[in-house]
């Protein structure tokens, strides 16, 4: 159930809402059963649509309060910048919907993230339709109202363009899978190696989420997988050269990075499967 960034509250919901039903009388053994009306809670406030209808708590705290819950990123715009630089592809495959997505990035990155990608993919499925459903059943979805028809840049926290277009409005499947094009959905297998840049087997995705991001990836695609660990820097860690960079080899889950792994007082993030 606690399986995302999301779901770390949640956690600590459920412990308080264990304490004040056994100070109600919860007789010891008996099962708990607030998970159905926790998950319609859950559904309520993280609903993808909860962004364009202005009725989700979680999306509306954001919007008011950006820099109170997102970093900016400039290092990362520059690591960007550099592997472009380099004559390599990039590539954005999110499960955000467009308008949540193009909020986070435009505050992490900038008004003009999209000149940093070759490809922009959202609402992946990752976990279900991107690396698991045959291509077929999971083509890219064109976009007819993102970009912005009139180019002009997305006003922060709207989710409709200049023209009042909803941004996650979905078109046709595409076709083909066009260089800088814009899409929902979509199957991995769909994207050319003239927009990877690369044979597929040399393809690198990097991702935070450990089963539908590494795991998946690894396991359904020839893609290589490296997991995103923001905790590997934290001063919990005592590794005299800690990194964040972490590798999928085969059906096992191992450090590839200099050092070892997260240090010594925790041990490895990851557990061979």
């Amino acid at each position: 159930l606690f399986n995302t960034v999301f779901d770390v509250p949640v956690a600590f919901v459920c412990a308080r809402l264990v304490d004040i039903l056994d100070s109600q009388g919860h007789k010891k053994g008996e099962e708990y059963t607030f998970l159905p009306d926790l998950g319609d809670a859950l559904e309520f406030v993280y609903n993808a649509a909860g962004f364009a209808l202005n009725r989700s708590p979680f999306f509306e705290a954001l919007k008011a309060e950006p820099l109170k819950f997102l970093h900016r990123r400039p290092k990362v715009k520059e690591w960007l910048v550099a592997q472009r630089l380099k004559g390599r592809r990039l590539l954005l495959v999110s499960n955000s919907d467009v308008d949540f997505a193009e909020f986070v990035m435009q505050v992490s990155l900038g008004e003009e993230w999209r000149s940093l990608f070759d490809l922009s993919v959202f609402f992946a499925r990752k976990g279900r339709g991107f690396f698991e459903l045959p291509p077929e059943e999971t083509p890219f979805i064109t976009l007819p109202n993102y970009p912005d028809p009139h180019n002009v840049p997305i006003k922060l926290g709207m989710a409709t363009n200049s023209t009042g277009g909803k941004l996650n409005e979905r078109g046709e499947a595409a076709v083909k899978v066009l260089l800088n094009g814009c899409y929902v959905q979509g199957h991995y297998s769909l994207i050319s190696e003239e927009i990877l840049g690369c044979a597929a087997e040399r393809a690198v995705y990097f991702g935070d989420h450990i089963t539908s991001d590494i795991v998946v990836t690894r396991k359904r695609s020839p893609w290589h997988a490296f997991a995103i660990i923001e905790e590997a820097n934290s001063n919990f860690f005592s590794s005299s050269s800690p990194s964040s960079a972490v590798g999928v080899a085969d059906d096992n889950i191992e450090w590839v990075a200099e050092g070892e792994g997260v240090g010594s007082l925790w041990g490895s993030f990851f557990r061979c499967t």
